[in-house]
């Protein structure tokens, strides 16, 4: 079964942060997003902002694409 590009999302930025060796709890208060709403959007319930992805990507140290979900690079490029 295929994921929702929301989980898709929430998946990349779960991942990534397990890559950087940081916590979860960390990396949503560097990234501004309060812990109960980091949690809902990093279990899918709710999706990440574009603010949001932006400001993950600079506190883990990577490009934005790396957390978008693929279905909307392949509608970039």
């Amino acid at each position: 079964m295929a994921h929702s590009p929301a989980q898709e999302m929430a998946d990349k930025v779960a991942a990534t942060i397990l890559r950087s060796g940081r916590t979860k709890a960390s990396v949503a208060s560097a990234a501004g997003i309060p812990h109960t709403t980091f949690t809902r959007k990093i279990n899918g319930h709710t999706e990440f902002t574009v603010g949001e992805i932006l400001r993950l990507a600079e506190v883990l140290d990577v490009p934005p694409s790396t957390l978008t979900p693929s279905a909307l690079l392949a509608v970039a490029s």
